[in-house]
């Protein structure tokens, strides 16, 4: 994660993130989450969560990725594969976390503003 560094740039970068992420996903600990203040948050995330798993990429690696079966045995294909530290593979999960939470968060609110819109439609 990114090796010696004398002045703590990085340290201080890293603290002011954390402090931030926290600070954006407060509303969720306050049960706010279709608070629409959160969703500049919520893109800052994801881009700290990009970069954050960006920097824990330790390598790549070839790996075989099956496409189907045939006859005569699995089909498939060679492709390069990054390698990412535990904590990289943890933020992973984390950036996945928060995606399936922000497509069911959307979900929801397409749902209220399709509710909104024939109740409009039906009381006028």
């Amino acid at each position: 994660m990114g090796g010696f560094d004398p002045d703590g740039v990085w340290s201080h970068r890293v603290a002011k993130e954390v402090a931030f992420v926290s600070r954006c996903l407060a509303i969720l600990k306050e049960r706010q989450p279709f608070d629409e203040a959160g969703d500049g948050g919520f893109d800052a995330v994801r881009g700290i969560l990009e970069r954050s798993i960006a920097s824990e990429r330790l390598g790549w690696e070839q790996r075989f990725l099956q496409t189907g079966d045939v006859e005569f045995g699995p089909h498939g294909e060679i492709q390069d594969t990054p390698v990412y530290s535990n904590r990289g593979a943890e933020l992973i999960e984390l950036q996945n976390l928060l995606r399936v939470f922000l497509e069911k968060r959307n979900e929801v609110l397409d749902h209220a503003a399709a509710h909104r819109s024939l109740m409009k439609i039906m009381s006028g």
